[in-house]
């Protein structure tokens, strides 16, 4: 048995495969985005999801006060949302990359299910805060694609058609 070091957490972590998801809020009136793959489905009545966010970041105090927050399903073709919005200081939302839905809260154009959520609750949780959001509203893309996957350290690709 290996030490629960954080080299032996991370990969024994990744290997569960995971989708990619963009959380979008605003803070200070500027919406930011911010990539994970900790993201679920926690309830169906009512309609729950939970994700967390690492506290050391400079934006999860945003999260863990926003009142609302979406959250995008990223496909296989949207590899550079997740790269850009998964660096430290690099989270401000690019116009070009945001749709809003009637509540205002930011949504990322093309992604495959976008869900508009109201913060239920926050959870601190080690060096996380898990985030419990009550789903208001969801919409779908008409494109079709793939979602987009991470596992073991990077992305990976299913072998089929949808």
């Amino acid at each position: 048995m290996n030490s629960l070091d954080h080299k032996t957490l991370r990969r024994a972590f990744g290997s569960f495969a995971t989708g990619v998801c963009l959380v979008a809020t605003y803070k200070d009136g500027s919406p930011i985005a911010i990539t994970v793959n900790s993201f679920s489905s926690v309830s169906l009545e009512p309609p729950m999801i939970l994700w967390c966010v690492q506290n050391q970041l400079s934006i999860s105090h945003a999260y863990q006060a926003c009142d609302q927050f979406s959250i995008n399903v990223l496909s296989e073709s949207q590899v550079d949302l997740s790269n850009i919005y998964s660096q430290e200081g690099k989270n401000d939302l690019a116009l070009k990359h945001m749709d809003q839905d009637r509540s205002q809260v930011p949504l990322i154009k093309d992604a495959l299910v976008q869900y508009v959520c109201v913060t239920d609750r926050t959870i601190s949780c080690g060096d996380h805060t898990i985030v419990l959001g009550k789903v208001n509203e969801i919409y779908f893309c008409d494109l079709p694609g793939r979602p987009l996957l991470f596992h073991g350290g990077s992305y990976v690709s299913l072998d089929y058609s949808p």
